[in-house]
């Protein structure tokens, strides 16, 4: 607290006990204190900060979004010299705080060449980074989307993304769609949902439940929804797409539910739409309960280490994870994944997550790899390497491989030969897709070995090639962490 007196930040045990219990909102400049006093990179708890404010609607978060004093004006012009030049650095933190230096006008002038050139260059990366660096970057989109000015340049740019040819990364640039209440994005989300690509649907389903969530769909956009989840239900399909397709049919209006649930014939589906719909939850109440407990008492344990004194339960840390696990709906697994990642219990909770990955209840462990992929996996990348050349099945291969896709680090030669090898010999498309997209991500050097596999990989290969390396910033991974 004295640092934050120090810093002229009202702060007393009771203030700062309602800060961390999540009673009121962090000021801006408390968490930049907690951040320097932590080692954290900057606007690190800023960002997860201001999506828990926006995702609350409560006039008291949300007006926290508005407190973040600007950058000087100069700082802003540096920011903008450099992002008009493809070859200087912009960080995350730098894209947020310019984004927040525009919404401090009602209008921002620029030519619109000079806007779209950064919002060009502000959505390619989006797409090309990961953990901080890329929840920086979507923060600051965010951010512009509600500035009148920037968001037609944002959401322009999103579109010649998501519509170039062999598109390769969706879901990071779709979701932006799901922030604009507007027939003209609602019209976009279901042009992509119906789309040829199945990787272009399954990329947009989880924006459009967002939508629905949020009440941005019309009664035929409902209609045409309940006749999705229709059919999605009554065929056998991967444990994933169920999933997913739970999340949508749980935000279905009261009439649309009730007709979807009528015309089951499956028992189990029934139930579990149900359980979906009642308790927000992917697995039975008393599993999740269960398993949020026991993770998050096990990262409590670690944390006092040697200590005698028994830790009381945390129990927002249980919650945190049993939403991050099981919560039916992506957007609030995703939330509450980013915020645990921002915690001191992140590393802890990873090591618990990696053990639940194989286990018997398959939903269970497609969510650990999914909630590794949340919260990074910090010095365990060549663990789950191995575990994901050993997974089971194609469907847990392929999350393994979208875990590891997310490595904060370049893999090794040898650790990129391995996933050349496995591309080379997987009979499923989609673990062939992964391979590849972990290439790209993590060892983009070894594209090419993989290139002649089929068509599909070298369409992939030359997309790579186009769209550019992943990017890490210096201020999470040090000068030597620009593009893997």
């Amino acid at each position: 607290m004295g640092r934050l007196r120090a810093a002229q930040i009202p702060a007393d045990v009771s203030r700062v006990s309602r800060w961390e219990s999540g009673q009121h909102p962090v000021p801006p400049s408390a968490t930049a204190v907690y951040e320097s006093e932590t080692g954290m990179p900057p606007s690190r708890l800023l960002a997860v900060a201001r999506s828990l404010a926006r995702s609350s609607g409560q006039g008291e978060e949300r007006a926290c979004l508005d407190q973040v004093p600007p950058p000087a004006d100069d700082v802003v012009d540096d920011i903008l010299e450099r992002a008009g030049r493809p070859e200087a650095r912009v960080s995350g933190a730098e894209w947020l705080a310019l984004a927040v230096a525009v919404c401090g006008f009602d209008h921002f002038y620029m030519p619109p060449p000079t806007w779209q050139q950064v919002c060009d260059r502000l959505v390619s990366e989006l797409a090309r980074t990961r953990g901080v660096d890329h929840h920086r970057r979507h923060e600051a989109c965010v951010t512009l989307l509600d500035h009148p000015v920037a968001q037609p340049h944002l959401l322009r740019s999103a579109g010649r993304w998501l519509t170039r040819r062999d598109v390769q990364v969706v879901t990071p640039v779709v979701s932006l769609l799901a922030e604009v209440d507007g027939p003209a994005a609602s019209d976009v989300v279901l042009k992509l949902l119906r789309s040829s690509s199945r990787r272009l649907r399954a990329g947009t389903l989880g924006v459009v439940t967002t939508k629905l969530a949020r009440g941005h769909l019309d009664g035929a956009a409902q209609h045409e929804l309940e006749a999705l989840c229709a059919r999605r239900l009554a065929r056998t399909t991967s444990t994933s797409e169920a999933l997913s397709t739970l999340d949508l049919a749980t935000h279905l209006p009261e009439s649309s539910f009730d007709r979807l649930l009528s015309a089951m014939r499956h028992t189990g589906t029934r139930e579990s739409v149900l359980r979906a719909r009642e308790h927000a939850s992917l697995v039975p109440v008393q599993t999740a309960r269960g398993i949020g407990k026991r993770v998050g008492w096990a990262a409590q344990l670690a944390v006092v280490g040697g200590s005698r004194t028994t830790p009381e339960p945390d129990l927002m840390l249980d919650r945190l994870v049993q939403e991050a696990l099981f919560h039916v709906h992506g957007w609030r697994r995703a939330l509450a994944g980013r915020t645990l990642g921002a915690s001191p219990y992140a590393d802890l909770v990873a090591d618990r997550a990696l053990q639940l990955v194989e286990d018997d209840n398959k939903v269970v462990g497609l969510r650990a790899w999914g909630l590794l992929g949340s919260l990074g996996h910090g010095g365990r990348t060549h663990e789950l390497l191995e575990r994901t050349l050993a997974a089971s099945d194609p469907e847990r291969q392929r999350e393994a491989l979208y875990a590891l896709s997310l490595s904060p680090r370049p893999l090794t030669h040898t650790e990129a030969g391995s996933l050349v090898d496995l591309a080379a010999r997987a009979t499923e498309p989609d673990v062939r897709y992964g391979a590849v997209l972990t290439l790209g991500m993590t060892a983009p050097r070894h594209l090419d070995a993989v290139g002649d596999l089929d068509r599909a990989s070298q369409r992939a290969v030359a997309w790579w090639h186009a769209a550019g390396p992943v990017l890490r910033d210096d201020d999470t991974t040090g000068a030597a962490g620009s593009a893997a």
